[in-house]
């Protein structure tokens, strides 16, 4: 009797490490098979494009406010909405991989606002489809929580969430009208932008004397510093130029720029910061241009864009392999 319990466990136990295998190669394939969305289609679509010369990741406030072809004929946005720097790095572990960093630039959009968000850390996990091939990747999210390590013996772990998204793809793929943008997504005005723009402005205003209690330094070291210092690493490794910006927001309290300032002076000279000009900041003062406090309108990206486009020109030299 115990023998043929200890058969009927072994043949189920084989049994389901074999579905959860064929299972989770399936899903594998639907996720590199996907070409729009954030959720890897983006990421795909980046993928089998020519290599740019110029790249650009970080946030929604890059997503939205940096417009490719005002910096190069092949420059590309890979931005993703709501991610942190942390994200950012990972994404640039899952390039290098993949070899596709860009000829010459990359231009990492850094929000200080980042140390302030406890589970930034987490946004790695949006790549967990790479965990276990991506060493990076699969440190990251090994440090989030000691059963990670367990729960990833499961392929189908890595698409935890996934699966009705990706299954919607495969059976409802959507018509292909996008223009060719290279990453960028030009939004449609809404009436109501100004009146949102002014209550956000508002509200961040009131929030402002939280950010001394905040934020510290080693927040800022752990959730900003060591992605950032990470990506000028594989960033030297590949021969090109780590470049800083932050987007601008409709009104900046004294409180939010002290605090600002104080980010910029951890991460120091290198890797550089570039800052559109004073004119540009001075038009982008004008609530018709934002949707809210911290995302442009279309105009206002315009602006924006070819103001840094500007700033990589008078800025421009050549990026230094380290051996």
């Amino acid at each position: 009797m115990m023998k043929q319990l200890l058969v009927y466990l072994l043949l189920s136990v084989s049994a389901v490490i074999l579905v959860d295998r064929l299972l989770g190669r399936s899903l594998e394939q639907l996720y590199d098979a996907g070409s729009e969305g954030q959720n890897g289609g983006d990421l795909n679509r980046y993928l089998k494009a020519a290599r740019p010369d110029i790249l650009v990741l970080g946030s929604s406030r890059a997503h939205h406010h940096v417009i490719p072809d005002s910096l190069s004929p092949t420059a590309y946005n890979l931005s993703h909405n709501g991610m942190s720097v942390a994200f950012q790095s990972a994404l640039v572990a899952v390039l290098s991989d993949r070899n596709a960093m860009p000829s010459r630039t990359l231009l990492l959009h850094v929000d200080p606002d980042d140390a302030l968000l406890h589970n930034a850390s987490g946004d790695v996990r949006f790549l967990r489809r790479f965990y276990g091939s991506v060493p990076y990747v699969t440190d990251r999210i090994n440090e989030l929580h000691p059963l990670e390590r367990v729960a990833f013996w499961s392929d189908m772990y890595r698409f935890n969430g996934m699966v009705p998204g990706l299954l919607r793809t495969w059976l409802m793929p959507a018509p292909t009208v996008r223009n060719d943008q290279r990453g960028y997504v030009r939004r449609a005005d809404q009436p109501q932008d100004a009146e949102r723009t002014r209550f956000t402005a508002h509200k961040d205003s009131v929030n402002a004397s939280s950010y001394a209690a905040r934020w510290n330094e080693q927040h800022i070291r752990e959730r900003i510093l060591e992605p950032v210092h990470y990506v000028d690493s594989v960033c030297r490794s590949h021969g090109i130029e780590l470049i800083l910006f932050t987007s601008p927001l409709y009104r900046t309290t004294a409180e939010r720029a002290a605090y600002n300032a104080r980010v910029h002076e951890l991460l120091g000279p290198s890797p550089r910061w570039i800052m559109p000009d004073e004119l540009a900041l001075n038009a982008l003062d004008n609530i018709d241009l934002w949707r809210d406090n911290v995302h442009l309108r279309h105009r206002g990206a315009t602006i924006f864009s070819g103001a840094l486009a500007r700033s990589l020109d008078m800025n421009s030299r050549e990026p230094v392999m380290t051996p």
